[in-house]
């Protein structure tokens, strides 16, 4: 399950926030593989891999947060897909970091850190960071097909917990 389906960047770089990712019907300790990889939108975000176990309920959850870097809060915009591999057979589901989400309760919290981001961009509200140099990091990263090799692209790193910018 992933919960929410759609959250704001500003609410997706918050710790408390993030998107909550939760597995059931696993086998007690099961140990098994999850990747979240980003399909699309602006920005480079490179795949995150990584072996957990499952809980003594056959459960895993955590909370997925990005890290604001290089790349800026816009980086983050997309949408990404959460893989599970386990014994049991493969599960995929999806979220999307929006700057509109549809939900109005998920996103009444992320207004103010989506405020605060088009506050970077004054003048240019309908087309929050179009021209920005964010927004130019952005393309590179995304026009050269590397794995978060740029300067300007998003990582998942390792540790499973956070999205992070180089």
């Amino acid at each position: 399950k992933v919960s929410p389906k759609e959250v704001t960047p500003g609410d997706f770089v918050k710790k408390d926030k993030g998107v909550k990712l939760v597995v059931t019907g696993l086998k007690p300790n099961e140990k098994f593989t999850y990747s979240v990889s980003k399909q699309a939108g602006n920005g480079k975000v490179e795949t995150l891999f990584n072996d957990v176990q499952a809980n003594k309920d056959g459960v895993w959850a955590y909370t997925v947060y990005g890290r604001e870097a290089g790349a800026g809060l816009q980086g983050f915009v997309g949408t990404y897909k959460v893989t599970v591999k386990s014994e049991e057979g493969v599960l995929t589901d999806s979220f999307k970091v929006t700057n509109t989400p549809g939900k109005k309760d998920e996103a009444k919290p992320g207004d103010k850190g989506d405020g605060k981001d088009k506050g970077d961009a004054k003048g240019g509200d309908n087309n929050s960071g179009k021209g920005d140099a964010k927004n130019t990091g952005d393309n590179s990263g995304k026009s050269n097909n590397a794995k978060g090799n740029g300067k300007s692209s998003n990582t998942l790193p390792r540790t499973g917990m956070e999205l992070s910018g180089l």
